[in-house]
C-alpha cells in the first residue's frame, strides 16, 4: 500500500477544519433564529393569546371542521413555530397562526357558546386590543 495517499492535509489540519466547520454550521443555526420572532418585551403577548385561545372554550373551526379550544390551541401553536421566522409582531402571530388555512385560503372562525361565529383573526385581535389595554401603564 506504499504510495497511496488518501488527503494532503495533515489530520490534526482536518481536525481543526471540521471544528470550524461545525462551529459555522451551529452560528449559522442560531443566527437565523435569533433575530426572528416577537420581540422578548412582546413575547408574553403571544403567550396570553395562545393561552387564551386553549382555556376559552370555545371552538374553531377549520376547513369546515370545527375544533375544541385544545385542538385549536396545538394547531395554531404549531403554525406559529412554522411561521416563526416571519413573525415580528404580536399581530403578524396572529396573521400567520391563526387566520386562515394555508393549503385551502379559507378563514378560520371561532364559536364561542351562543355568540355569533366570528373570524378568529378578528377575535384573538380584539383580546390582544383589550390585553394591551388593560397592561398598559
Amino acid at each position: 500500500m506504499a504510495g497511496l495517499r488518501t488527503s494532503s492535509v495533515p489530520s490534526s489540519k482536518l481536525f481543526d477544519l471540521s471544528r470550524v466547520a461545525a462551529a459555522t454550521l451551529v452560528a449559522a443555526v442560531f443566527s437565523s433564529h435569533a433575530h426572528a420572532d416577537v420581540p422578548d418585551a412582546d413575547r408574553h403577548e403571544v403567550t396570553y393569546l395562545l393561552e387564551y385561545l386553549r382555556t376559552s372554550g370555545c371552538e374553531m373551526e377549520r376547513n369546515g371542521k370545527k375544533h375544541n379550544s385544545e385542538s385549536a390551541y396545538s394547531h395554531v401553536k404549531k403554525k406559529y413555530e412554522y411561521f416563526r421566522d416571519k413573525i415580528k409582531t404580536s399581530e403578524d402571530f396572529v396573521e400567520y397562526s391563526a387566520t386562515k388555512s394555508t393549503m385551502s385560503g379559507n378563514y378560520y372562525h371561532v364559536f364561542c357558546g351562543s355568540e355569533p361565529a366570528e373570524r378568529t383573526q378578528d377575535w384573538l385581535l380584539e383580546e390582544l386590543r383589550r390585553y394591551r389595554a388593560k397592561n398598559s401603564g
